[in-house]
């Protein structure tokens, strides 16, 4: 495995700029389920959590990479 990063498709929205934007749409329906709206909110969280840890996986790979045995 190199050290090099991986570059997103700027041409493709990310998974989870598609669902803000579902979630800007749902958040400007009066007629939205409350319910729906937690569940969406959930979903954005739980995305946005493992993005985090991915990308912290990454680095520490990367830093693991780099470091040498004492």
């Amino acid at each position: 495995m190199s050290g090099e990063l991986i570059q997103a498709d700027e041409s493709q929205p990310l998974p989870s700029t598609a669902l803000i934007q579902v979630i800007e749409r749902a958040a400007s329906n009066p007629n939205i389920d409350v319910e729906k709206m937690e569940r969406l909110l959930a979903m954005q969280e739980r995305i946005l959590s493992r993005n985090a840890e991915m990308a912290f996986n990454a680095a520490m790979t990367a830093a693991q990479m780099e470091m040498t045995p004492i």
